[in-house]
């Protein structure tokens, strides 16, 4: 009896154990995949593979990556939808994907006053960062509400990845802020 119940325990261990590591690798694969396509300039399938990503583990970062690849694939509608997603997750270093696409999709839909305050929010939690240059133009746009959603989608893109690799080279080596 009491052989069989360790069996039992040691069962339901290994299948947990199994299960996490599946959602992992269905995270990691998933997250790797869809940033190579992004890059690519493969939207729609970029977006599908952070989605899955996102069904390997809850967390914002792929439906973040998902919500950017919905932008740039011209589906409004489904980035905002990913982006209400991820800002009901706990916040993490995906924030400045969130806030800052919430403002391109804001202004691309023609809200401009939305578009000015998410902006804004991007604007004040960058700065506690390590801000690039850039962010004196992207100051000046929320400041003057003069808005070159093109070149915002560019200089948010450059700063968030930035950003995001510093994040990765920290957790990876204990190095990177203010390097």
């Amino acid at each position: 009896m009491r052989k069989t119940v360790c069996t039992g325990i040691l069962i339901c261990l290994f299948s947990a154990l199994a299960g996490c590591s599946s959602s992992s690798s269905l995270y990691e694969s998933g997250m790797f995949r869809g940033k190579r396509l992004l890059a690519r300039g493969e939207y729609r399938e970029a977006r599908d593979e952070f989605v899955k990503a996102a069904k390997g583990i809850r967390d914002a970062a792929p439906l973040a990556f998902a919500a950017a690849a919905s932008y740039k694939a011209h589906d409004l509608t489904g980035a905002q939808q990913l982006l209400k997603e991820a800002e009901s997750l706990p916040p993490d270093a995906s924030f400045l994907r969130i806030e800052g696409y919430k403002s391109l999709v804001l202004f691309a839909q023609g809200q401009k006053e939305e578009g000015l305050e998410a902006l804004r929010e991007y604007i004040d939690f960058y700065d506690t960062l390590f801000p690039l240059d850039s962010i004196n133009e992207v100051e000046a746009m929320a400041e003057t509400g003069q808005v070159d959603l093109a070149a915002l989608e560019e200089l948010l893109d450059r700063q968030i990845t930035t950003y995001e690799e510093k994040v990765q080279q920290f957790m990876t080596t204990g190095a990177g802020f203010g390097d």
